[in-house]
This record gives structure tokens, C-alpha cells and sequence, in this order.
């Protein structure tokens, strides 16, 4: 379903030619006007970035979806964070959302969803940990399929009441996505299809 929107998406800007902004750099859309800022630039080591929130201090978490996720802030790249789980990248799949828990300054838990190496390709698999310094640490597993479903591909974290992540309307059941909702204590709910 999202390659048939993508070479919609891709047809549509072949015959109509790319939205242009107006003097002030503004893109008038149907339903909300938007700017659009380079946070990072293309030359500074991203592939595929998949997802970002802020810890408190402004910093960035970005995720990239063949494995990786670096702090930012500034619009500069900085560490790397080393001891985050294995993932594969495959289809949409790789490491994919993350999410900053709202009361991160005082619980320090950063959520993740990623698709987990094995059987036939991945699954996604959702974890916790904290960050020391640029290190991974204190992982605990949240969630993980109990029965098989199709090679992992998007996934969208909440956290509360808050959405934190992107929306999707893509069914579980049909491709391996979802929305999953973190409550507190450390318990997640996710909407499946049948």
C-alpha cells in the first residue's frame, strides 16, 4: 500500500511539477500553510532518518532506519550512540521510532521501536533504555510479537495522552505495522486488524 502512494505521490509531481513557496517561503497547503527549515543537513552522516524527538535539553534523538540513531543539536550531528540493539533493515523495517518518555527527566526511559533479527527476516520489538553520556544502557523488552505476523515494516510509538511519532494508517495484520500506546507503569496497548 505505501509503494502504491508513493508512485501516486510520484506521478502527481511529474504532471503538476513540485509545490513552490511564496516570497516568504511559505507553502500554501489545502488544509495548513507550512515552512519547511533544514535541521540537519544532508552532509552530515544521516541515512535514512526514520524518526527524531528532544530529550529536555534541546538535544535530538534521530534514528536511522539501517541501525543507528545520534544525538543533534543546533543543526550539528554529534555522538553516535553505541550499544543500541541489533536491527535489520528490510523493507520498511530497521530502527524505526523512538520516543522520549514525558517525564524523562525524572524516569530517563527512551522508547524503541526496531525489527528484531530472525526467522524468516524481523519482527518489530519494542524496548526501553537510558542513554549514559552516548551509551545505551538498562534495555528492558516491552513488547515482542507472540505469533508471526509479516516482516516488520513502520511502527509508530505514543506515549499517554501525547502522540509522539507519526501517524500511520496502515493495519497491522496487512503489513506488520501499528500504533502502539505506552502507559504508565511500563504497560503498552496496540490497535490490531483482522
Amino acid at each position: 500500500m505505501v509503494h502504491v502512494r508513493e508512485l501516486q505521490a510520484k506521478a502527481l509531481r511529474a504532471k503538476n511539477g513540485d509545490p513552490k513557496p511564496d516570497a516568504a517561503g511559505v507553502f500554501k497547503g489545502t488544509r495548513q500553510d507550512y515552512k519547511i527549515e533544514d535541521v540537519i543537513g544532508s552532509d552530515q552522516g544521516l541515512k535514512v532518518p526514520w524518526a527524531i524527538d528532544w530529550l529536555p535539553d534541546g538535544r535530538m534523538l534521530i534514528t536511522n532506519r539501517p541501525g543507528f540513531m545520534i544525538l543533534a543539536k543546533d543543526g550539528k550531528v554529534g555522538a553516535k550512540i553505541e550499544g543500541l540493539p541489533e536491527s535489520k533493515e528490510l523493507g520498511q523495517g530497521g530502527l524505526m521510532d523512538v520516543a522520549v518518555h514525558p517525564e524523562y527527566a525524572r524516569s530517563g526511559w527512551i522508547y524503541l521501536a526496531y525489527s528484531e533479527p530472525g526467522g524468516r527476516g524481523a519482527m518489530t520489538k519494542i524496548v526501553r533504555g537510558k542513554l549514559d553520556g552516548s551509551k545505551w544502557t538498562s534495555q528492558q523488552t516491552i513488547w515482542r510479537p507472540t505469533r508471526s505476523f509479516t516482516p516488520a515494516q513502520g511502527f509508530t510509538l505514543a506515549a499517554g495522552s501525547c502522540s509522539i511519532g507519526r501517524a500511520t494508517s496502515t493495519s497491522w495484520s496487512a503489513s506488520g505495522a501499528g500504533i502502539c500506546s505506552l502507559r504508565r507503569p511500563a504497560t503498552l496497548s496496540a490497535r490490531f486488524t483482522a
